[in-house]
């Protein structure tokens, strides 16, 4: 059984990564090459989330580290699906499926309460947070979609994972939940809009449509595998939208994307009022990545 590392290198450090994980793990769950993880953190609590097998402490016996995909992905340009170039670094040929959620009764109960105490019923969640400044798009852009969608009779709500005074001229916000709570609001919620960040590859794992402003990566590698996930980039100039970290990627993108600046807040506003449309047609099918209560 091999086990992957997640406590060391310096690629493979967070939620998104944990979650891509756990759909290639999940895939071999039959197989003699059943994948299990080491992970610390938040690393952890993320991989228990979705069912995984995980340990704490590495009890002696060889593990792997993946980082070496995410460098191969980045010199190709990310012209794969990410996880293939996981797959094959593991010499797996088992499929994707995606891990199963299983909610805490509390987590839920904490959940329905946030959602009733919005004034509309079509929830939207907007994670605008990344620790990646060049993935980030603008803060202003996210205030000014937050008060649009509540002009159209959306509930909006900001989710921060730490306070963060940019956000808080919105409609309504909180900060400072942990995982579980923030999965549980995620299975609730009528529609997701975050950066390319760990949210995203959670809520669309969970199952919930997830739309994802992308300025420099490629959508259809990272996200490729979840259908829930809509990728938007920039279709009109600067040219730069889905470099993947290559030319003409340089020094002033650290600072700023300007594919995503270039990706304006009307664009992603009218996605989100037709995803909210085709939400009202589905409103009492569970998302497909929840466990069903016993």
């Amino acid at each position: 059984m091999p086990r992957i590392n997640t406590t060391v290198g310096k690629n493979l450090i967070g939620i998104g990564d944990m979650v891509s994980l756990a759909w290639i793990a999940e895939g071999t769950r039959e197989s003699p090459d059943s994948i299990s993880f080491y992970a610390s953190g938040g690393n952890l609590r993320v991989l228990k989330l979705l069912g995984q097998d995980v340990a704490e402490h590495s009890d002696g016996e060889r593990s792997i580290e993946v980082g070496k995909a995410y460098e191969q992905e980045l010199e190709e340009g990310g012209l794969r699906l990410r996880l293939d170039y996981i797959r094959e670094l593991l010499n797996l040929d088992t499929p994707y499926l995606r891990p199963r959620v299983k909610l805490a009764p509390d987590d839920l109960a904490w959940a329905r309460d946030i959602k009733q105490q919005s004034e509309a019923d079509d929830l939207v969640l907007l994670f605008p947070q990344t620790l990646w400044e060049s993935r980030a798009w603008p803060a202003s852009y996210w205030v000014d979609l937050a008060w649009q969608l509540k002009a159209r009779n959306a509930a909006p709500l900001v989710v921060l994972a730490n306070e963060d005074k940019r956000f808080t001229n919105t409609p309504r916000f909180i900060w400072g939940f942990d995982i579980n709570k923030v999965a549980a609001l995620m299975s609730l919620s009528a529609l997701v809009i975050g950066n390319d960040s760990g949210p995203a590859h959670l809520s669309g794992t969970i199952g919930v449509t997830t739309i994802v402003a992308c300025g420099p990566t490629r959508g259809s590698c990272v996200f490729g595998h979840i259908p829930e996930v809509i990728s938007l980039v920039n279709d009109d100039s600067p040219f730069c939208a889905g470099c993947h970290f290559k030319a003409p990627f340089r020094a002033a993108c650290d600072q700023g994307c300007q594919a995503l600046f270039a990706l304006k807040p009307h664009r992603v506003l009218n996605r989100a009022v037709s995803e909210l449309a085709l939400y009202s047609l589905r409103r009492d099918r569970p998302p497909a990545g929840l466990t069903p209560p016993a």
